[in-house]
């Protein structure tokens, strides 16, 4: 993002976190890793295990800022990615959490198979409109909608979305049950996190920026 998107972006992210419904919601706030060389290059990352960059520990630094102002915070827990996890250690350090991060693996980025490496905006139209359907094709209706781009080979070993959703959700649940009544940050990816949200709500969310901060709306079911 340029200077004056990133300005937008910062204000709109401190009005949303000082929102009096948000701090008063679940007590639960996702926040996605910083940058990498990999999201610079618009590269599909997914389960490859690729580091943050510089430009992404500052952005870390930047959202630690921010959810200072929306504390405290008790907890931080992460992917176990190297990319989510030293967000997460940046995060812990600035806003004064315990060190020791518990990971999830339930937490780890959608897998893209096959197509880990390759560049996003090269794919195919068919093919970058089946890793990211439309807003309007409901979540509970993803897997018919996929169906088609699995049958065509369009989508080689990549993780269905309904299931990315389905195990984000289930990991927030059992964050829940692990820390009761705590107010705690979980880092992760930007496709796990959309989906996670759609499951969550019943919603369709769009995508999310590195070190970007989306508050869950509570209270969570710890029911499946």
């Amino acid at each position: 993002m340029d200077q004056a998107h990133v300005d937008q972006y910062e204000a709109a992210q401190d009005q949303a976190l000082q929102n009096e419904d948000v701090q008063e919601a679940s007590g639960l706030a996702f926040v996605r890793h910083g940058q990498t060389d990999w999201n610079a290059e618009g590269l599909l990352q997914g389960g490859t295990d690729v580091p943050l960059n510089d430009h992404g520990r500052l952005q870390a630094h930047d959202s630690a800022q921010l959810l200072k102002k929306a504390g405290p915070w008790d907890v931080i827990v992460s992917s176990p990615m190297k990319r989510a996890l030293e967000t997460a250690k940046i995060l812990a350090e600035e806003l004064g959490c315990d060190h020791h991060i518990k990971t999830y693996a339930e937490l780890k980025e959608r897998s893209y198979g096959d197509l880990e490496g390759q560049c996003r905006v090269t794919q195919s139209p068919e093919v970058q409109d089946a890793m990211h359907p439309p807003a309007h094709i409901a979540f509970e209706d993803l897997d018919d909608y996929e169906k088609k781009a699995y049958e065509k080979g369009l989508l080689p070993n990549v993780e269905p979305s309904q299931s990315v959703g389905e195990r984000g959700a289930a990991a927030v649940r059992q964050i829940c049950e692990d820390f009761p009544g705590q107010r705690v940050v979980m880092v992760s990816h930007g496709t796990l996190i959309r989906l996670t949200m759609d499951a969550l709500t019943g919603e369709r969310h769009p995508s999310v920026e590195n070190a970007e901060i989306i508050y869950i709306p509570g209270p969570v079911s710890v029911d499946a």
